[in-house]
């Protein structure tokens, strides 16, 4: 086995447990479908890195998906932002405007 190959899982496979640990924590705080939304976007990351590090060609039925990934995260960041103000003119709920 090249010496590559631990030196690269072993900081991808920390990266996941982070990643895990975190929506983990972030369903606490917020709603279900944001953190799934989230968890779902993690696909952008390597099919980013993919691209640029190892020049791989992007199909556009995978361009379409990372373009809808993108719309759906602003649409959920439009949706919390829309209702932390909501919430902060009545006086209640916390409006740190994080995602």
């Amino acid at each position: 086995m090249p010496l590559i190959v631990p030196l690269m899982a072993v900081p991808f496979g920390l990266l996941a447990a982070a990643a895990l640990w975190t929506f983990q924590a972030g369903v606490r705080h917020g709603s279900i479908s944001t953190s799934w939304l989230l968890l779902n976007m993690s696909v952008v990351v390597p099919t980013g890195l993919s691209v640029a590090l190892y020049g791989e060609a992007v199909s556009p039925k995978t361009a379409a998906a990372l373009v809808l990934i993108g719309a759906a995260m602003v649409l959920v960041w439009r949706d919390r932002w829309k209702s932390e103000s909501r919430l902060s003119r009545e006086g209640g709920g916390d409006s740190c405007g994080s995602v």
